[in-house]
């Protein structure tokens, strides 16, 4: 997942950096303003990310910018929460007016939507999975598959296994709620019998949950880095002999 970030994370970056420089032709430094989980339950997400952008910049700088610009960013630590993410964005917004933004995951890029189109300004967002995000919007754009793309390989791994019985924990936000409502779904209409638990971010104890899903033949865990680490560890303390499978 890291390596996987990182790479999504340089490559939207270089599209929205190429894009700006065919737009603007101005001499000051390309401003953007990123809005980054760099505390709390998916801060390894956020630090790939910057650590990708860093990298992108790094290259493009190096080479004379964009047009001659060069690459500047405004960072801002989300802290995980889509009010934190809010106060972020409008804490950059108002000491730096950037020419765009960069937001990463589905709680608080939803959260952001709403704001940057009332600001008329451009994010686009990255680990982003919730199919609406971008509908009937003229300032949002996503660079990252949504949960349309991503549940399918774990039902067809699910079906090689022959598992009919599954259990599914998922974190309790959009970006949780997209896997989960999808996967229930299609899981269902396969003849499968699903049950679920659901966590909140701030959980770290979740062997009670595990112990109601003990019987099924397979555990579906969605959450941020943070979570999923943890809930793995508790699913080998707890014995759990299923099948266990992670997005």
């Amino acid at each position: 997942m890291d390596k996987k970030v990182l790479i999504i994370g340089l490559i939207a970056f270089m599209v929205m950096i190429f894009t700006l420089g065919c737009i603007n032709d101005k001499e000051e430094p390309i401003k953007i303003g990123a809005v980054l989980p760099l505390t709390g339950p998916a801060s390894s997400i956020g630090e790939d990310v910057r650590d990708g952008m860093y990298l992108a910049a790094s290259e493009i700088n190096s080479h004379g910018g964009v047009n001659g610009r060069q690459i500047e960013f405004i960072i801002e630590d989300s802290k995980t929460n889509a009010e934190e993410g809010i106060s972020a964005f409008k804490k950059i917004e108002e000491e730096h007016h950037p020419d765009m933004y960069i937001s990463v995951l589905s709680s608080v890029s939803e959260a952001l939507a709403p704001v940057a189109e009332e600001n008329k300004v451009v994010i686009i967002g990255t680990v982003v999975t919730t199919p609406d995000f971008t509908k009937d919007k003229n300032y949002v754009f996503r660079y990252f598959s949504t949960a349309n793309g991503q549940v399918p390989p774990v039902l067809s791994t699910l079906d090689e296994l022959n598992v009919k019985n599954l259990g599914i924990i998922y974190l309790n936000d959009p970006y949780g709620k997209s896997f989960f409502g999808l996967a229930k779904e299609e899981f269902e209409k396969t003849g499968g019998t699903v049950r679920y638990e659901s966590f909140e971010t701030g959980d770290t104890n979740f062997k009670e949950k595990i112990a109601k899903l003990d019987d099924t033949e397979a555990i579906y865990v969605v959450g941020m880095t943070g979570h999923i680490e943890l809930i793995l560890k508790q699913l080998r303390e707890e014995n759990f002999n299923g099948y266990i499978l992670s997005t």
